[in-house]
């Protein structure tokens, strides 16, 4: 078993091809990360590949960007299954938060995927909460901003970033500015910064996860939200990033309809639902 916190591309092929043929055998796309790790503990494990005769036949990431619990991402080849594989992966993973102090695993799991929810009730797994994946159709025609001044944040701008975070999601500060400094030093990461008379009041961040592009952490200070700010913002990076030219997703909570809404309005489709179920982790 390969323990790993960085891929590189022959590994990130191998997992890609992994992937798609679980996918195409359950009919289902799974969740997975195989991007360049902004774990809060950058140099703990988070990818873990079994082999046998050197084809990949289990794949296990590890997303952990607090300091309390991970996300637990698995496939497995379709004609290695019911070999205890999972298993001995899920128990690495456990082992690896375990040593990092995580009190609790989040299993990530495509929820129209039925055999994985019969696995899921076999646990006693409690549900923790349901994202919607969204993809940005190509035809839409995206407007630009007339209000906001949007442009990308430099490192300098990392308080400030994370400031608006904290005030619009009621995080924590640490973990939040930790993840912001994490981007910034990432190559395939881009903080983008929303002003309204020059003062920063909207942030989110776009991955580049080989080729497909994500929006994450969307962000307005309170005192600005419901007045069609977000929409705007929004709109402007899609612009920036030529999203009609790209793979661009979105996730949100299944609890925020209205997120859920805007982001319809923009031109986002739904693609998946995703849930999320915890296991706590023994001390």
């Amino acid at each position: 078993m390969k323990r790993l916190h960085q891929l590189t591309e022959p590994e990130v092929l191998e997992i890609k091809q992994l992937l798609q043929l679980c996918s195409e055998n359950d009919k289902a796309v799974h969740p997975i990360h195989y991007g360049t790790n902004i774990n809060l503990y950058r140099e703990m494990p988070c990818y873990l590949m079994m082999y046998s005769d050197h084809l990949l036949v289990g794949y296990l990431s590890i997303f952990a960007i607090n300091a309390f619990e991970g996300e637990i991402c698995v496939i497995i080849h379709p004609s290695y299954r019911s070999k205890s594989i999972a298993t001995e992966l899920i128990e690495h993973a456990k082992g690896i938060l375990k040593e990092h102090n995580y009190k609790q695993m989040l299993y990530v799991h495509n929820e129209f995927y039925e055999k994985g929810l019969d696995w899921i009730n076999k646990k006693q797994l409690r549900h923790h909460h349901t994202e919607y994946t969204l993809t940005f159709d190509k035809k839409t025609e995206i407007s630009r901003a007339t209000r906001l001044l949007v442009s990308k944040a430099m490192p300098s701008d990392a308080y400030r970033v994370a400031q608006i975070s904290v005030n619009a999601f009621e995080d924590d500060f640490e973990p939040a500015l930790s993840y912001v400094n994490a981007c910034f030093e990432l190559d395939n990461r881009t903080v983008y910064l929303g002003k309204l008379n020059y003062e920063p009041i909207c942030t989110l961040v776009v991955g580049n996860n080989n080729g497909e592009l994500s929006i994450n952490g969307v962000a307005v200070l309170k005192e600005h939200q419901g007045k069609g700010f977000g929409k705007e913002f929004i709109s402007e990076v899609l612009h920036q990033i030529n999203a009609n030219y790209h793979e661009v997703s979105i996730d949100v909570d299944h609890t925020n309809l209205a997120a859920y809404e805007l982001y319809k309005k923009i031109g986002f489709k739904e693609k998946s639902v995703t849930g999320y179920y915890v296991e706590p982790i023994d001390a």
